[in-house]
């Protein structure tokens, strides 16, 4: 091969041949986006499925839902079990079957709007676990004292027991 015969191959070579196709980047990164539009649902699920049937029975530092006021007693541990277990499976259903009722409509979307549905959805969903989150803090707190100890309820505060 002469100097010539590669000057003319390379007077002839189209070097955005060598770019992917920007569809199928962007085909790239909404499938990737799908799937991380589910992974928080799911896991919120099998969280929240683990705190109600599998949780430890008694308060440690490893495993678990913890929180100051649910640490307490193994009243407080038990129930900030099952309700942390209860309220994120709740979450994890609701979140899924939402993200499959927004992601049906994905198809007739240009790539970039489909993409901002997605952005917002995990916004979406990051704010739900933070709600749920604070949720499980102050019923926690208002049901048990610092020492795991239970909290008289209104009713029996109005009654005065």
């Amino acid at each position: 091969m002469t100097i010539e015969n590669i000057k003319q191959l390379m007077d002839n070579f189209d070097f955005a041949m060598l770019l992917p196709d920007i569809m199928s980047v962007m085909n790239g990164i909404i499938t990737i986006a799908r799937i991380a539009l589910f992974i928080g649902p799911l896991l919120l699920l099998g969280l929240g499925m683990h705190y109600f049937l599998t949780a430890p029975k008694e308060a440690n530092y490893t495993s678990g839902y913890r929180c100051y006021w649910g640490m307490g007693s193994e009243e407080a541990w038990r129930f900030t079990q099952k309700l942390a277990g209860v309220l994120w499976s709740l979450a994890g259903v609701t979140m899924l079957l939402g993200c499959v009722l927004l992601s049906q409509g994905f198809p007739t979307l240009e790539p970039a709007d489909v993409l901002w549905k997605i952005i917002f959805c995990l916004v979406f969903q990051g704010g739900i676990v933070l709600a749920i989150r604070v949720l499980i803090y102050v019923i926690v707190m208002f049901r048990f004292d610092r020492k795991g100890n239970r909290r008289l309820t209104w009713v029996q505060l109005w009654r005065g027991y």
